[in-house]
């Protein structure tokens, strides 16, 4: 699994298409866990930036 942060900005489409998504078919986005889709954007965005 691999997540994409498409959008930073909440409540924009493309922000909706953020999420986890398998690497080898595709699928996605998923919510893994209890994690809130936000929660996971930031995350997202400390590991891209490090």
């Amino acid at each position: 699994m691999i997540h994409k942060c498409i959008s930073q900005v909440p409540g924009t489409a493309q922000f909706r298409k953020n999420g986890w998504y398998c690497e080898s078919c595709g699928i996605g986005p998923l919510q893994l866990g209890s994690f809130s889709e936000a929660e996971a954007a930031r995350t997202a965005l400390v590991l891209m930036n490090k």
